[in-house]
């Protein structure tokens, strides 16, 4: 046998040889089929289990404060069912006197651009929640009567040039306070202890 036979039987050898040799020979033109996995090779693949759904966050809400919401179900005689854009066009008069409204929900109320009229007396809110109430440029009347409202919130309240009516009863403002906002509000009436005279 010369060398060149030798190595064409050498490498079928190795070609048939390579094989599963526990494995039953298949016959010609028959798929081979792997041995089963050892307990070593099984992988698992984990079962995706489906999303759950996911309740909208109150970033997603028009109207996440739930005092201001109520108020603004009442105003508009809906009381269930989602509060859209249009609903809050058309609220004018929203009351939350007596309520526990707070500073930051009043960012909330800030929402309702088409806003006329606001009720905040009796109310918890402080002179940093009137940065809200400042953005209501179309606030006619304002009650702030029995908050802790002070001179300090009074230069929120100076940029609502539309309003007509102020009523500051029973806060913190004083009579030097109550005076500068009828000068930058020559044509609001506002009620103050000590009432300031208007300009006519």
């Amino acid at each position: 046998m010369g060398m060149k036979q030798i190595l064409v039987m050498m490498a079928a050898l190795v070609l048939v040889g390579c094989g599963d040799k526990s494995a039953s020979p298949t016959p010609k033109g028959e798929p081979k089929v792997p041995p089963p996995a050892t307990e070593a090779e099984v992988q698992v693949t984990p079962v995706l289990s489906p999303e759950p759904k996911t309740v909208p966050s109150s970033e997603e809400k028009l109207i996440a404060d739930l005092i201001v919401e109520q108020a603004i179900r009442e105003s508009l005689g809906k009381p269930r069912g989602e509060l859209t854009e249009r609903d809050a066009a058309v609220i004018k008069d929203l009351h939350l006197d007596g309520s526990q409204i707070t500073d930051e929900g009043l960012k909330n109320v800030a929402k309702l651009q088409h806003l006329e009229r606001l009720d905040l007396s009796d109310t918890k809110i402080t002179d940093a929640g009137l940065k809200e109430v400042a953005k209501l440029q179309k606030l006619k009347s304002l009650r702030l009567n029995d908050t802790e409202i002070s001179d300090e919130g009074l230069k929120e309240v100076a940029k609502l040039k539309k309003l007509e009516k102020l009523d500051l009863n029973f806060t913190q403002i004083t009579d030097n306070g109550a005076a500068e906002l009828q000068k930058a509000l020559p044509n609001c009436r506002i009620s103050a202890p000590n009432p300031p005279r208007r300009t006519p």
